[in-house]
């Protein structure tokens, strides 16, 4: 846990010694730092991503000295607390968002029961542990572990990865090559074997499991399931001129905060550039913080504050809708004061004007977008093909798609002609985006929660009732959805394929039916599993029926094209021929 918390804090936050000066010295553009602890034997790494591999042994020295530095002088113990916070709130937190909480306590139990069978809730029972680590701060624990596991270290190693230009079709000649000898040292009957296999495990593939095997699946019954809806918990408030949303369900102490501003309305060319203002607030110097110790108070003081940017429909008119930009924050009960504190300082006094920390801001986000693109191409494809579509879809595909990473990647690949632009464009969206009359606040807590908001929130919105003269001055909504639907596609350095198709059948004169739920279903699981993912060898597949009538089939890590869009062409002719038991 120690070794966990001392890879946030001299690693991968904002602002850590050893990110910091690589970044200084221009060794890669995106510095991460992982710790494993789930294995018997863990690891710790550090890695420089768009690196030049001459830079190796500048790589490997810049972490030694500062790793000596860090011994000798000592780690900065706000950021030890900030990360050691971190970790706590997530653990007294116990959020898996939509995993089921049972399954991840199983996967943790098992990191250590696995190689101890006396310790099976080491992992799950660590209140102590916490507490000890916080009175380790003010020793030199942290250092010690420094001294012992990375400079003392002799089982450590270098590794650098360099891309080779042709490389995946040398291999493929390769294969080809190696392939064609095997079968040339083959005999007839040899080959006929393998020709009889290979039809079995083909008609294997195609063999519906019987209802016999079938049946020894336990499934829960229709009147298993509950009829009675959650109820909302939505109470309207004003107070100081704005709308208050409060959710009144007991949270064990945590007050989540939600600041939604409504920008929709944006002028066309602000638009590309919010998700960089999104990606900068938090993480630059303002008036009265370094970007290091900004990131230190919120890691002490919150269990975490961040900006999203959301398109929402509107359900009963799904061509209607609205952007929204929000602050989201989750606080205990009592540090909600230092919250909106830290809200107002990254809203008034971040340092626009900065460009080198800009630059490399830009730079470690479009290396996060690729990664995102490239794990995700599914995602990314049905975006893209719904940007089409819709002018929800332009939009979001704007914001989140690729046309946002080429926007970024032009940005940093001309940052010195664009960055006075750039500049300029972030001091305008403050002002635009942050106003007292297009915001509406959600705020989840009891009663006595809330009485924490009701003291501290209006020093906050006294200071956004300054921007409201900004409202017009950049509006000015006029998306206009693109006229042509393209077939398109795009290269990476992957080996596998994304496959999508959209389409929306509300235009057909189609309604939304809940019955396109249990569609999905069967069609995920049973029709496009067997022929995309069984039978065609890509590691996954999905489709949506949204309830503005857009939707989509994708595959996931895929090595066909023309065959999983044929799959998706006869999904008519499967459903039409479709029969079940009450079981199924």
């Amino acid at each position: 846990l120690a070794l966990q918390v001392l890879e946030y804090a001299i690693v991968s936050m904002p602002g850590a010694p050893l990110k910091k000066a690589l970044l200084e010295k221009k060794i890669g553009k995106d510095i991460s730092g992982r710790y494993n602890n789930y294995i018997l034997q863990p690891y710790f790494n550090i890695t420089a991503k768009n690196a030049n591999e001459k830079d190796k042994d500048e790589f490997v020295n810049i972490i030694r000295t500062e790793l000596v530095k860090l011994v000798k002088d000592g780690i900065d113990k706000n950021s030890l607390l900030a990360a050691l916070n971190n970790y706590e709130f997530q653990y007294r937190e116990n959020d898996f968002g939509s995993y089921p909480k049972g399954l991840m306590y199983s996967f943790q139990i098992f990191d250590s029961w696995l190689y101890n069978d006396e310790k099976p809730f080491r992992h799950l029972e660590q209140n102590e542990q916490f507490l000890k680590l916080r009175k380790m701060i003010e020793t030199d624990y942290f250092e010690k572990l420094i001294e012992k596991y990375f400079l003392n270290n002799t089982h450590s190693s270098v590794v650098v990865l360099v891309p080779v230009k042709g490389l995946t079709t040398k291999k493929d000649e390769e294969l080809k090559d190696k392939l064609a000898g095997i079968k040339a040292k083959m005999s007839d009957e040899e080959l006929d074997m393998l020709v009889k296999k290979t039809k079995a495990l083909k008609e294997y593939q195609e063999t519906p499991s019987t209802s016999k095997e079938l049946d020894t699946i336990p499934v829960l019954k229709r009147e298993d399931l509950s009829k009675e809806v959650e109820p909302f918990y939505n109470k309207e408030i004003i107070k100081d001129g704005v709308k208050i949303i409060r959710h009144d369900i007991f949270t064990n102490g945590i007050a989540y905060l939600d600041m939604c501003f409504d920008i929709t309305d944006i002028s066309l060319e602000l638009l590309p550039y919010l998700s960089i203002f999104k990606g900068v607030l938090g993480y630059m110097d303002t008036e009265n913080y370094s970007y290091s110790e900004l990131s230190n108070e919120i890691g002490i003081h919150t269990g975490g504050l961040y900006q999203e940017i959301n398109v929402y429909r509107d359900v009963e008119n799904p061509d209607k809708y609205s952007i929204k930009f929000e602050f989201k924050g989750k606080v205990f009960f009592d540090k909600i004061l230092k919250v909106i504190n830290l809200i107002k300082e990254i809203s008034f006094n971040t340092k626009f004007d900065d460009t080198k920390r800009l630059y490399e801001i830009i730079c470690e986000g479009k290396s996060n977008l690729q990664g995102s693109i490239t794990s995700s191409s599914d995602s990314a494809a049905a975006l893209r093909n719904l940007s089409y579509i819709s002018k929800v879809g332009n939009i979001t595909e704007q914001l989140k798609g690729i046309s946002n990473y080429k926007f970024i990647e032009d940005l940093e690949d001309n940052f010195q002609e664009k960055k006075q632009e750039l500049v300029r464009k972030l001091k305008d969206l403050a002002k635009y985006i942050l106003r007292k009359d297009n915001l509406v606040i959600g705020y989840t807590a009891n009663d006595e929660g809330y009485k924490f908001l009701e003291d501290s929130i209006g020093i906050l919105i006294n200071d956004l009732s300054n921007n409201n003269k900004y409202a017009e001055l950049f509006k000015n909504n006029n998306f206009e959805k693109k006229a042509l639907i393209k077939n398109e596609g795009f290269k990476t350095s992957a080996q596998v394929q994304y496959v999508t198709r959209a389409g929306n059948f509300m235009k057909h004169g189609f309604k939304y039916d809940a019955s396109l739920r249990v569609l999905r279903t069967i069609l995920t699981s049973e029709y496009l599993w067997k022929n995309i993912r069984e039978q065609g060898g890509a590691y996954g597949c999905n489709c949506t029926f949204s309830k503005s009538g857009e939707s989509y089939f994708s595959s996931y890590r895929d090595p066909n094209l023309s065959r999983t869009n044929d799959v998706f062409k006869n999904v008519p002719k499967y459903k039409e021929e479709f029969e079940t038991d009450e079981r199924n």
